[in-house]
């Protein structure tokens, strides 16, 4: 059995921590949705699609499917799009915490600092699937085609 960041184990804990934030994400976004806040729902969606990223990357990873799901360079526009909005959570956070410090604001439940944290669970969640895409890759390139898997 692997040890480390990648043992099973470490995987089913990363599944349920992205399974919790997801369901925390959505919630957030339905919340403040519904109260107009724009900015702090945005980002928690943001949260929620990339959580659920990672839970469907380790699913099928576990029950080895991942090569019928996905191909080598499909890994790679993944993790494309994992960068890109790493850097966008990274000027969220940066954004929202500079509006919030030269407003002057208080942490209120519908400030700029709360969204601030939300962009920096995506950065999270973007940089475990940068890693996990990394390698799933490899796994995919080495495993055996699944056209000739016996069932």
């Amino acid at each position: 059995m692997r040890t480390g960041f990648w043992s099973y184990p470490s995987i089913l804990i990363q599944i349920i921590v992205a399974i919790l934030t997801f369901a925390y994400g959505l919630g957030i976004f339905i919340y403040y949705i519904t109260r107009y806040e724009i900015n702090i729902a945005i980002w928690s969606f943001f949260v929620s699609i990339f959580s659920l990223s990672v839970i469907h990357l380790h699913t099928l990873f576990l029950r080895n499917d991942l090569d019928a799901w996905f191909d080598p360079t499909s890994f790679d526009s993944i993790k494309k799009l994992s960068i890109l909005f790493l850097f966008v959570g990274i000027f969220g956070v940066s954004w929202n915490v500079a509006v919030a410090y030269t407003q002057e604001e208080v942490f209120t439940w519908y400030g700029h600092y709360v969204a601030a944290i939300i962009s920096g669970v995506l950065m999270f969640w973007c940089f475990v699937i940068i890693i996990s895409t990394r390698k799933y890759k490899r796994y995919v390139e080495l495993c055996i085609p699944i056209v000739n898997r016996r069932f």
